[in-house]
C-alpha cells in the first residue's frame, strides 16, 4: 500500500482571447512571448501550451484562434 500524501492533479489554464484581439496583434507579441518561455520550461512548470482553435482550418486559411491553453503540473 502506498504511503504519504496523494499526488496532486495537474491543472490546465484556458484563456479566451478578447473580441478585439487580432492575428496581427498576437503576432506582434509572439517573439517576446516565445523568448520569455525558456526559464519557465527549464523550471518544469510548463508542460505544454498552445492555441485554442474554434475549428480545424482549411489548407491556406489562417488558424481560427480563440485563445490560449497552458498545462502545468501541481506542487511546484
Amino acid at each position: 500500500m502506498a504511503s504519504g500524501a496523494p499526488k496532486k492533479p495537474d491543472w490546465i489554464v484556458i484563456v479566451p482571447d478578447a473580441a478585439s484581439t487580432t492575428l496581427e496583434k498576437r503576432m506582434g507579441f509572439r517573439d517576446a512571448h516565445i523568448s520569455n518561455l525558456g526559464p519557465i520550461i527549464e523550471s518544469g512548470f510548463l508542460k505544454m501550451g498552445g492555441a485554442v482553435l474554434s475549428h480545424h482550418p482549411k489548407n491556406g486559411d489562417a488558424p481560427p484562434h480563440e485563445g490560449k491553453r497552458t498545462d502545468c503540473p501541481s506542487g511546484l
